[in-house]
């Protein structure tokens, strides 16, 4: 019995053909297949769990989105999934690499404004700078997706509109991903970073 099972196991080729049939049970054969191993090397460059899962998901959905354009006889599958998931976890890793540095240029530059504000006193300041600690703690445990629109719509002074059209998204789709964004850092705050 369990012969016969190993004998009628699909190939890689013939899961791709599959897929780009539309054939959903061969997407899922693919993503139990290589799964494991590729999380497995997401977490190993991203170092976070849920971005992991974040660039895990997106190469599997691209699959799926684009399984009629598929190479139906690609040589060695592993392989170029295992390519694709590094490059979108680089991919990843240079966009919170530029959020990150464009959070660093706004919080200096509040913060070298309070600090010529002469009103402002030293209280205001190291509360301000807590604040600052909190807040950054608070948008580094956001999945990817939702701090994006977050940065663009809070720090760069992005519309909605024109966040959906810089991101290619639907307007529904980036007003989602800010609200739960934001019900997520709301219970980040209330939950985790309370004293």
């Amino acid at each position: 019995m369990l012969k016969s099972k190993i004998a009628t196991a699909a190939t890689d080729s013939e899961l791709f053909e599959k897929i780009a049939n539309l054939q959903r049970d061969a997407l899922s054969e693919l993503y139990d297949r290589y799964a494991n191993r590729l999380f497995g090397l997401a977490y190993k460059i991203l170092n976070h769990e849920s971005l992991a899962e974040d660039v895990l998901q997106e190469l599997f959905v691209y699959l799926w989105e684009n399984a009629q354009k598929l190479d139906k006889k690609r040589g060695n599958v592993s392989a170029w999934l295992t390519v694709l998931c590094r490059n979108r976890c680089i991919d990843k890793l240079r966009n919170l690499s530029s959020t990150q540095r464009h959070t660093a240029a706004i919080d200096d530059a509040i913060f070298l404004n309070m600090s010529n504000d002469e009103s402002a006193n030293l209280p205001d300041i190291l509360s301000y700078k807590e604040t600052q600690v909190k807040v950054k703690l608070a948008l580094q445990q956001l999945p990817a997706e939702q701090l994006q629109p977050i940065m663009m719509a809070y720090f760069e002074g992005c519309s909605q509109s024109e966040i959906a059209s810089k991101t290619n998204q639907s307007l529904g789709t980036v007003k989602t991903k800010v609200c739960l964004g934001m019900q997520n850092l709301r219970t980040i705050f209330e939950t985790e970073l309370q004293p």
